[in-house]
């Protein structure tokens, strides 16, 4: 890998604080995790349409994406199926938080495209650990890349 070519990428994400979208049509859903998001320090959208939710994603490349599944108009699996086939957004994580909650809904699901999942109602530290594990993992691994340039 060149590391001269990735460097400067890597840099500019590591300056930029991470950026949460949330998509859910139910307003009482996003308060909860607009607290949960605020009290953790992180900067966030949330929106209650799966089409805006979609442009958001799309124009602003959020570091991490909350995503119900069941939406009017757009759904969820039609915003996954859109953004892993862009070249822009693929790599997003994306974590499920949806009242789907049977094992073949799971699996369903991951197999679309999400890298996480989780089910309504849920505990708030539940999705506040989905949510660290994916920011840092994420950064983590900028991390790694810049300290291995240094010691060229």
């Amino acid at each position: 890998m060149d590391l001269n070519f990735v460097t400067p990428i890597i840099q500019s994400t590591l300056s930029e604080q991470p950026y949460i979208l949330a998509i859910d049509d139910d307003d009482d859903n996003l308060i909860i995790i607009s607290y949960i998001l605020s009290t953790m320090g992180y900067a966030f959208t949330t929106t209650t349409s799966g089409d805006e939710g979609l442009i958001l994603a799309q124009t602003t490349t959020p570091s991490l994406i909350l995503l119900d599944i069941l939406l009017p108009g757009i759904d969820g699996f039609e915003i996954i199926h859109h953004l892993k086939h862009n070249p822009k957004t693929k790599d997003i994580p994306i974590i499920a938080v949806t009242g789907l909650a049977f094992p073949e809904d799971k699996q369903r699901i991951l197999e679309a495209g999400c890298d996480d999942y989780l089910s309504k109602p849920y505990l708030i530290r539940d999705l506040e650990n989905l949510i660290s594990h994916y920011i840092h993992k994420k950064y983590s691994f900028c991390t790694s890349l810049i300290m291995a340039k240094q010691q060229n």
